[in-house]
């Protein structure tokens, strides 16, 4: 089965099932602590900067909006190429 056949499927799963199957690959990662250390790092990083005025916070509605409209454009420019 192919990454965008599993993908596929995996979308059809309620919420709930979709967060367990999340929480199932994430702990399947070689080294978790690693990925969430690095993860904790990044955003340490982030925060740091945002305090110093090196970047500007974006409020998570106008993200998700914007990728939203991203995602709807990127679906309909590429509805009609088949799967790789």
């Amino acid at each position: 089965m192919s990454y965008e056949e599993i993908l596929e499927v995996a979308m059809t799963l309620s919420p709930s099932e979709r967060l367990d199957l999340a929480e199932l690959l994430w702990v399947s990662v070689d080294n978790p602590d690693e990925v969430a250390n690095t993860w904790l790092e990044e955003a340490e990083r982030r925060g740091e900067a945002l305090e110093r005025g090196e970047m500007e916070a974006v409020d998570a509605d106008e993200v998700f909006a914007s990728l939203r409209v991203k995602l709807a454009a990127w679906r309909k420019a590429n509805e009609n190429t088949p799967p790789s």
